[in-house]
């Protein structure tokens, strides 16, 4: 127990840290499937095919981590557009389904 309450505050300074930055970067690039950045902006890999083959563009094998972070955000903290911004992923996804 004793290291459990050490590392409490370390853990909820994490979160804390974690809860910021998402809120900024989903606010961000809500409509997009990042994958990279140029410039500090995302590309968007549902719209993005740069070599024309089915395992890029919306195929891009990375295009669900960004909506699952956004579900995990939405369970850690209950606000709605976390989900609102995993359904567009999903939606934008959903082609492949």
């Amino acid at each position: 127990m004793q290291v459990l309450e050490q590392t409490k505050p370390w853990v909820d300074q994490v979160i804390q840290k974690l809860t910021d930055k998402m809120d900024w970067v989903s606010d961000k690039s809500r409509d997009k499937i990042p994958y990279t950045t140029q410039d500090g902006v995302h590309d968007d890999r549902a719209r993005h095919n740069p070599n024309g083959n089915d395992a890029d563009g919306i195929s891009w094998w990375t295009n669900g981590f960004w909506g699952g972070m956004l579900w995990q955000m939405y369970h850690v903290t209950g606000e709605e557009k976390y989900k609102q911004y995993a359904n567009l992923v999903e939606d934008k996804l959903g082609c492949l389904l």
